[in-house]
């Protein structure tokens, strides 16, 4: 698991919620659904970045850019692959689970 990263106001995280787009909600709630299992074909909490790229299919451009916003907002955190330390894995943190939750208000 990442370095615990800091819960962040819920105002502070509507605020970054402002700037995320369809792909944004959509990588959030396919990490939401691998922490609790529902996810077909994939077991854990965790999906390597190769995993998660070909379930939303976005270019590689337009994925890094997602990715790189949802790790900035601190509602994602990559981390280093069990099996291969050369990969990595993406994981919802408490902020992205709690944007979700904000978002369903």
């Amino acid at each position: 698991m990442p370095d615990q990263i800091m819960p962040y106001p819920d105002d502070v995280l509507s605020h970054l919620m402002g700037n995320f787009s369809l792909p944004h909600w959509t990588i959030l709630d396919l990490l939401d659904k691998a922490s609790r299992g529902e996810l077909e074909d994939y077991e854990g909490a965790q999906l390597s970045l190769t995993d998660l790229h070909d379930y939303i299919k976005l270019s590689q451009q337009n994925f890094r850019a997602q990715v790189a916003l949802l790790q900035g907002a601190n509602a994602i955190a990559l981390v280093t692959g069990v099996t291969d330390q050369r990969s990595k894995n993406v994981v919802l943190t408490d902020n992205g689970r709690r944007m979700l939750e904000l978002r369903g208000n």
